[in-house]
């Protein structure tokens, strides 16, 4: 029932690390516990555990996640582009699956490619624009992309965005294809087989993430040769690249669309850096960045990963422990409990949503669009002492994730998106009253103003259009008035007020410290360490 690992790349995440638990445990065998083991947590079943939690509310369903279809003419997924992505042949079990046409399926998963390793899409949390010499000297070394004319020499001078934009022309033509998708085809539902479980097939996500790095860095490059229209337009499309899997229920899925909302603040932030949007430009990017909310969507994957999750041990418990060991076939022999020993499968099912009940299910406050990173802090204490000798643990303790690295991704980037919009509305302030708010207070006034008339924004998260609050903290964001502009900033994971200090790890202090220092907006580079 599992996948091969030559297909891991198309499953969530909750299968990787599933596969390994399994592994794991079917090479080292499965000991019994002891009467002395047992606690009186311990349900007998699995069945009487859901019965209880069902009474209480709980609904234990991954279907209930699943997006609902949408009209394939207005349909962005149905695009010819790139609509072979997800067109497979299954069989009647829903455990294999063949390209439909394996030409066209081959040419769609290949769209944007870029070969070797390439230098990063800069990092604005840390006021660094993109380095487009560094990608003029990628794509000199690229020969192959260049295809109207050689590129030049590496002791050729030339001019770094026009190398950029020149090599990118060999996607120009896909570019412009997805351009005008997007403004046909407004919806977005991708035909993934979610009742393939553990099997379904997610390549688009790969071609997406490699689309929004072309459009971003197609947008730096027009943004440096002062195109301002059409890096507009790219970064819109970042942004909408993005919310095209915004519905998916999948943790990887969420985490993509994050890892492609930082790309489009890139733009939006280099443009704001060199004051190149204009009021109408600002406009637009505040609307359409004011929909984002990754908060609930947290809620969402946990959630998912966790039915999907108690899908899997269900079917396995339902088939004879022999048919196990056919799954790893090629990957080495096995010691499979017998089928009479089986009970420990379900009391680690019983463990596992105990762990979610009790600590994941709190971890969100969906209605103030707050993370507690205290919850999760505790979580990832309890996965740190938990017993990994009781055997009712091992599927718990390998298949569970930190919950702090998860959830500060979701809360960083959120923080980010309602900087942005901030930003965007400080800007159009500007150019109206020539000059930005000289106090946090003149900021609320100021929101007031955008949400036509709605009083005293401080009081809510979201009120037209402006979050005005940390999704750590619940707190409002901090703004600190400077001699030419300003910082924006809110107290981050760790809950503590670094006066908008951003800190760095690894060896060169390259790093994002995503779990200490404050999230800040800011227009010069970061000194912290």
């Amino acid at each position: 029932m599992f996948l091969c690992f030559h297909k891991l790349r198309h499953g969530s995440l909750i299968t990787v690390s599933f596969l390994i638990a399994v592994m794991v445990l079917l090479a080292n065998g499965c000991r019994q516990p002891n009467k002395a083991e047992k606690t009186a947590e311990t349900w007998e079943t699995w069945e009487a555990f859901r019965k209880q939690w069902q009474e209480r509310g709980e609904v234990f369903d991954y279907s209930a996640h699943i997006p609902a279809a949408v009209p394939s003419e207005k349909n962005f997924a149905h695009t010819p582009l790139l609509k072979p992505l997800l067109e497979y042949d299954w069989n009647d079990e829903m455990t294999e699956a063949e390209p439909s046409d394996p030409a066209q399926h081959s040419k769609a998963t290949s769209l944007f490619e870029l070969p070797g390793t390439q230098p990063p899409l800069g990092q604005w949390q840390a006021g660094q624009s993109v380095d487009l010499l560094a990608w003029q000297e990628y794509f000199r070394g690229q020969a192959e992309l260049f295809k109207t004319e050689e590129p030049k020499k590496p002791d050729e001078a030339g001019n770094a965005a026009s190398d950029v934009l020149r090599a990118l022309n060999v996607f120009g033509e896909n570019m412009a294809a997805l351009q005008t998708a997007a403004d046909k085809r407004p919806l977005c539902r991708f035909d993934v087989r979610y009742e393939a479980h553990l099997h379904a097939m997610t390549p688009h996500l790969f071609v997406l993430m490699r689309a929004a790095k072309c459009f971003t860095l197609r947008a730096v490059a027009y943004l440096a040769k002062e195109d301002i229209n059409a890096a507009f337009a790219d970064a819109k499309m970042v942004i909408f690249l993005a919310q095209s899997i915004a519905r998916e229920p999948t943790l990887i899925s969420k985490l993509v669309r994050i890892s492609i909302l930082d790309q489009a603040l890139q733009v939006i932030w280099q443009g704001l850096v060199e004051n190149r949007w204009s009021n109408e430009q600002l406009g637009v990017l505040r609307a359409r960045l004011s929909s984002v909310n990754l908060v609930p969507d947290l809620q969402v994957a946990l959630l998912y990963e966790r039915d999907m999750f108690n899908l899997v041990i269900d079917q396995m418990i339902r088939k004879p422990v022999s048919q196990w060991q056919e799954n790893f076939q090629g990957l080495g022999e096995f010691k499979v409990p017998p089928a009479k020993q089986i009970s420990w499968l379900e009391q680690n099912q019983i463990r596992f949503n105990q762990l979610y009940l009790k600590f994941a299910r709190n971890l969100v406050d969906v209605e103030n669009g707050v993370i507690d990173p205290g919850i999760a802090a505790a979580h990832d204490h309890y996965l740190n002492e938990l017993d990994k000798d009781d055997p009712h643990n091992l599927l718990v303790a390998l298949v569970s994730m930190n919950l702090s690295g998860v959830a500060s991704r979701f809360g960083n980037t959120q923080t980010g998106i309602d900087h942005a919009c901030i930003a965007a509305a400080l800007e159009q302030e500007k150019m109206k009253e020539g000059k930005y708010p000289a106090e946090f207070v003149d900021l609320a006034k100021l929101s007031v103003s955008l949400a036509r008339g709605i009083p005293s924004l401080l009081r809510s998260r979201s009120l037209g259009g402006l979050n005005l609050t940390d999704p750590f903290s619940g707190n409002p964001y901090f703004y600190v008035a400077g001699t030419r502009r300003y910082v924006l900033y809110g107290t981050g994971w760790d809950l503590k007020d670094d006066g908008g200090k951003l800190i760095m790890e690894g060896k060169e202090k390259t790093r994002i410290d995503n779990t200490r220092g404050d999230r800040a907006w800011r227009y010069t580079q970061s000194s912290g360490k």
